[in-house]
């Protein structure tokens, strides 16, 4: 999801979920259930100063994308909450879409990336925020340790 927010340019934030977590509303709207993330809610925050949203669908396997342009507004509505309920994970607002633009895009650069050719990926980034702010921590290394255990737990439990 891309968004304008008040002191910077164009921000863009991952969204995902189980296969089918965006809901047609009807022939111009989408409602996304927005879950917890990183907690900064940067995306949402820029939303309340500027509508304009740009979304783009990517599905694993599918080369081709789908590009929707619209306004965004955020709901609690109860009825739309309980309609777009998994599991344990609470929906926090839901972003509903008016869509303005929508169309697929070709899927060349996939082709020409082999994204979806498990042979052609390197190896795991691995990313640490212990050593991310390390000068913060002095290069203290048991603490850069217990912050790389504690997001590690919360990445698989706090979903």
């Amino acid at each position: 999801m891309a968004t304008v927010g008040p002191d910077a340019g164009p921000m863009v934030t991952p969204k995902g979920d189980r296969p089918g977590f965006v809901h047609p509303l009807d022939k111009r709207s989408l409602a996304i259930p927005e879950r917890r993330g990183n907690r900064l809610g940067l995306g949402l925050r820029a939303l309340l100063h500027n509508p304009g949203v740009a979304l783009i669908f990517v599905v694993p396997g599918n080369g081709a994308t789908l590009r929707v342009e619209g306004t965004a507004t955020l709901t609690r509505d109860p009825q739309l909450l309980a309609t777009l309920e998994q599991g344990n994970s609470p929906i926090l607002p839901v972003l509903r879409v008016e869509v303005k633009r929508r169309y697929f895009h070709c899927q060349k650069a996939f082709n020409r990336s082999r994204t979806w050719d498990p042979t052609t990926w390197p190896q795991p980034l691995r990313i640490s925020a212990g050593e991310q702010l390390a000068q913060e921590l002095d290069n203290d290394h048991e603490a850069m340790a217990r912050l790389d255990a504690l997001v590690a737990a919360d990445d698989t439990t706090n979903l």
